[in-house]
């Protein structure tokens, strides 16, 4: 089988693009696309943890396969330069 083309990406943005950061994440799947859902944490009490959704973005199974692949390495990266990064228990 032939090597895939080799093509350079070029990206623009919109001019509704816009940066967000964000605290909070969450992951809905169906039969058809993933849904990706950023947020901010807002209010940490001892019963509760109040966020705020704020954007949400679909993706079809291989582009969220890609992704996710793409995630693991940066930050397989990441660790090897400045260490393990901890997750804090729910």
């Amino acid at each position: 089988m032939a090597d895939p083309i080799q093509r350079k990406l070029k990206i623009t943005h919109a001019e509704s693009y816009h940066e967000l950061y964000a605290n909070n994440s969450n992951l809905r799947v169906s039969n058809w696309d993933f849904f990706f859902e950023f947020g901010k944490v807002l209010n940490v009490t001892e019963t509760e943890v109040e966020a705020r959704a704020e954007i949400g973005v679909f993706m079809s199974p291989q582009q969220a396969k890609a992704f996710i692949k793409l995630c693991l390495e940066n930050l397989e990266n990441y660790e090897k330069s400045f260490g393990e990064i901890a997750i804090q228990p729910k």
